[in-house]
């Protein structure tokens, strides 16, 4: 499977969850390889990957004022996000980041837990 058919897979999976709004799925440099239901998916890799690097700075250094020992060397497994405009999802997959946006009627958390069973489900 190429890169380009695995994006789109995970788009298509993550698309299928009810609750989900639309899926922009980046590389690890934040660059949309495939989306659905966004109208500026550029947009929404950046803020994956401008979110995603914070987060992941904090695993790698642990520098939180001498709190972030916690999260060293720990992985993200997935974040949500709730917003004053819209709720979103960060959900890791084979070295790819699904930027996921959430229906104003649905709870993050939950839609993020569907998504994890679907990819689990097809091996991602």
């Amino acid at each position: 499977m190429t890169s380009e058919s695995h994006a789109k897979q995970t788009a298509d999976l993550a698309a299928g969850v009810e609750g989900v709004a639309s899926v922009t799925v980046t590389d690890r440099d934040g660059l949309p390889l495939a989306s659905t239901g966004t109208t500026d998916a550029a947009r929404d890799a950046v803020l994956a990957s401008f979110v995603a690097t914070r987060v992941l700075a904090m695993t790698a250094e642990g520098d939180l004022r001498g709190k972030g020992r916690i999260l060293h060397e720990s992985r993200l497994l997935h974040a949500s996000f709730s917003g004053r405009n819209r709720d979103f999802a960060l959900v890791p997959s084979r070295g790819r980041m699904a930027f996921v946006t959430v229906r104003g009627d649905a709870i993050p958390d939950i839609v993020v837990d569907d998504i994890l069973q679907a990819f689990h489900q097809v091996g991602q």
